[in-house]
């Protein structure tokens, strides 16, 4: 390590039996910046530590490369990383292949947000589950566009409570855009309402 011999110490890895060595080795390698050598040599020592760094590295080449070899936990904060450096064309290409189970929703809501409809529908389609999916219809609760275009995956009892509510606040053109999704139950309560 002294001497910078790093295809040395690469051939002769598999004879080391000292864990304390073998994670020291990691460690100085992932100080030096050499995330890919460590993931081709030594793929269990990529730490938090070396995502960290290439997060801040804006190397998101090598995060994209890698990033279905990490625990969950670790995909999820790449994930959440590349949301918050509106990195919209890397989610595009890679949120197919992670856990966003933790995370989905922020991430949608943010490209969202962002102006990024495509991928949040993407995200909602692929990725969320239903009460995730709720939050990013709430966050787009004034957008009636988008809301029609997440009619498919969203309950009709979502779509019941959301005219219910309209109703109840007398935004009879809301009710009239979204009472076809609405659930029969709270179709009844409006029907009432209008009535009164």
């Amino acid at each position: 390590m002294q001497d910078g011999r790093w295809d040395w110490i690469a051939v002769h890895l598999d004879e080391i039996k000292d864990e304390a060595l073998l994670r020291k080795i990691a460690q100085r390698a992932n100080a030096l910046g050499m995330h890919d050598w460590v993931l081709e040599h030594m793929d269990g020592y990529a730490d938090t530590r070396t995502i960290e760094a290439a997060i801040e590295a804006g190397n998101w080449t090598w995060l994209g490369e890698h990033v279905w070899q990490f625990e969950d936990d670790l995909q999820e904060k790449i994930a959440l990383a590349a949301a918050q450096a509106e990195n919209w064309q890397w989610l595009y290409t890679y949120a197919g292949q992670i856990s966003l189970s933790d995370c989905g929703d922020k991430i949608a809501i943010a490209a969202y947000q962002a102006g990024t409809q495509e991928l949040a529908l993407q995200l909602a389609r692929r990725c969320l589950n239903s009460t995730q999916r709720e939050n990013l219809a709430n966050a787009a609760a004034d957008d009636p566009e988008f809301l029609e275009q997440m009619s498919d995956i969203l309950d009709a009892a979502y779509f019941g409570r959301l005219c219910l509510a309209a109703a109840q606040a007398s935004d009879w053109q809301r009710v009239e855009k979204f009472a076809k999704f609405a659930d029969n139950k709270n179709v009844a309560q409006m029907m009432e309402l209008a009535i009164a």
